[in-house]
């Protein structure tokens, strides 16, 4: 199993309806062969420096950890919260 875990800090000019409709979308990507599950929520830590929200891939193995990267609809959406997006961090743990 591998974890990609994206945590994501906002622009001012980033609408909570705005961040939270592109994250929405993420969900969708669960189909990508090998990916077990893509969920989207706040971040809840009282040591998150600003980043409040996290999008979590679980997936079987490193190449599904790729196909989801390289998938072009992630690659959208991506292009989405970059532009929205103050800064972002990106974690990829495996195997786990």
């Amino acid at each position: 199993m591998y974890v990609q875990i994206s945590l994501l800090r906002w622009k001012d000019i980033a609408t909570e309806q705005s961040a939270q409709e592109v994250l929405a979308r993420y969900r969708e990507l669960a189909d990508i062969d090998g990916v077990v599950e893509v969920t989207v929520g706040k971040n809840q830590s009282p040591w998150s420096a600003g980043y409040t929200d996290v999008i979590l891939v679980r997936a079987e193995d490193k190449a599904a950890i790729e196909r989801y990267r390289t998938d072009p609809r992630r690659k959208q959406l991506a292009a989405t919260v970059d532009e929205l997006e103050e800064h972002g961090i990106g974690v990829v743990l495996g195997p786990v």
